[in-house]
């Protein structure tokens, strides 16, 4: 008599129906996440981007953002007028970076999604009225030592004086408008104290 197989059609079908649905179950928890490869290549790329025009007052808050896919923080350094050659720290404008000390950068973590924003205050530090540039890096690295595998990004700002408008005093003379200097004011005001102008009597009045 022979044995009956333990192995049946219907037993295999299920097998394989339970390894399909525990995958299908693996990949609904697994989170998604952000594709952070980089650039063609697969190389890592750093951008940088402000809100807004590229002309700022000096005193405004600038937002910056931007991506980096090289690493878990962004380096930001400033360079421009009466600036240190290296570039300066964002918060500390006249302190030079220095390569692989990150103490001596602005430093941003950058998220989970490759991005990354800073505020950038620009009141009460020593800025001139000019033209900068804004560096993000991916690394600390200074720009007189960027090189082939430095991964940057950068833009233009201008800075500019705050508007303060100071309207002068004016008289009229044959129906136009004229500024009254200050010293013409102190002058006119001396006279006047002093007596010294001549006085002229009314022809009329001299006869009474």
């Amino acid at each position: 008599m022979k044995k009956q197989s333990a192995w049946s059609p219907s037993g295999f079908r299920n097998v394989i129906l339970l390894l399909l649905l525990s995958g299908i179950a693996a990949l609904l928890v697994l989170p998604a996440s952000a594709d952070t490869s980089g650039g063609p290549g697969g190389k890592p790329i750093v951008t940088i981007t402000l809100q807004g025009s590229q002309s700022y007052y000096l005193g405004e808050k600038v937002r910056m953002f931007g991506t980096n896919t090289g690493s878990d923080s962004t380096y930001l350094f400033i360079t421009g007028p009466n600036m240190p050659g290296s570039g300066g720290k964002l918060t500390s404008p006249r302190q030079a970076v220095v390569s692989g000390n990150a103490d001596t950068f602005t430093m941003v973590k950058t998220k989970s999604d490759a991005t990354w924003e800073y505020s950038f205050y620009t009141a009460n530090l020593p800025f001139d009225a000019g033209s900068y540039t804004l560096y993000a890096v991916s690394r600390p690295v200074a720009v007189s030592q960027f090189g082939d595998s430095t991964t940057y990004g950068n833009v233009s700002i201008i800075l500019k004086n705050p508007l303060s408008l100071r309207r002068s005093p004016q008289i009229r003379s044959h129906g136009k408008r004229h500024s009254r200097s200050p010293d013409l004011q102190r002058g006119i005001r001396r006279k006047s104290r002093s007596g010294s102008s001549e006085k002229t009597t009314h022809p009329l009045r001299k006869a009474r």
